[in-house]
């Protein structure tokens, strides 16, 4: 059951960040479907054992796809359906972690290798994350464009 909650608020986080960036009443429905469905494979892929930069990669292909799909067949800025819909995937709490523990580092009177060697571990994890969904939101917009002949 846990599997559907998480999916479902995203939902509610996504059409938070909808009215954000101002979508359309109309379409604010079409980006809770495309979070709920990006978070949900995201979570599959979690289960199944891969790791979070892969199934966030997913779970933002998914997104792109079912974005591309219906956002061209609305004639709708495709930024404006795959941005809101993707943010509940941004991992905080590995951002947290690694600026808590770049905090502890920095503060700290007595230098301490394990606090700087976790905030390059939780930052670099961090990156890899947030590249794995900047390039699944817009791989789908090449891989579904139409060749110009």
């Amino acid at each position: 059951m846990d599997i559907l909650i998480k999916p479902l608020l995203a939902v509610v986080a996504a059409i938070g960040f909808a009215m954000v960036f101002k979508v359309r009443k109309e379409q604010i429905w079409l980006v809770g479907v495309f979070a709920f469905f990006g978070y949900l494979v995201r979570n599959i892929f979690i289960g199944m054992g891969l790791g979070i930069e892969l199934s966030v990669l997913a779970g933002a292909l998914c997104v792109g796809i079912m974005a591309d799909i219906i956002g061209k067949k609305t004639k709708t800025q495709l930024r404006i359906l795959k941005v809101p819909a993707g943010i509940p995937m941004i991992p905080g709490s590995f951002v947290f972690e690694a600026i808590k523990n770049l905090i502890v580092f920095v503060s700290s009177t007595t230098p301490d290798a394990d606090k700087l060697s976790n905030f390059f571990y939780f930052g670099g994890k961090s990156v890899f994350i947030l590249a794995a969904l900047a390039f699944g939101l817009t791989a789908s917009s090449v891989i579904l464009k139409k060749t110009s002949s």
